[in-house]
């Protein structure tokens, strides 16, 4: 159950990552040099996004390793 909600995590941080990718390239290629103000939104957006994304592997993690190490308590 908890993979199970941290893949979903995972999937909704990979989404919003790929919006705020998204909206950074159309920010940087419409923005005038006095509109780069504009631009941090989305670079904020990017780095909320990938904070999550590393939180939510890191989370991955620690749960694979609890469970191979839950496998190798079962075997001695």
């Amino acid at each position: 159950m908890q993979s199970a909600n941290l893949y979903d995590r995972l999937e909704r941080a990979l989404i919003a990552l790929e919006y705020a990718l998204a909206d950074a390239r159309s920010a940087e290629r419409e923005a005038l040099p006095e509109e780069l103000a504009v631009v941090s939104r989305p670079q904020e957006a990017l780095q909320s996004a990938g904070e999550e994304l590393h939180k939510v592997l890191i989370a991955l993690r620690a749960n694979a390793l609890h469970d191979a190490a839950a496998r190798v308590a079962e075997w001695t």
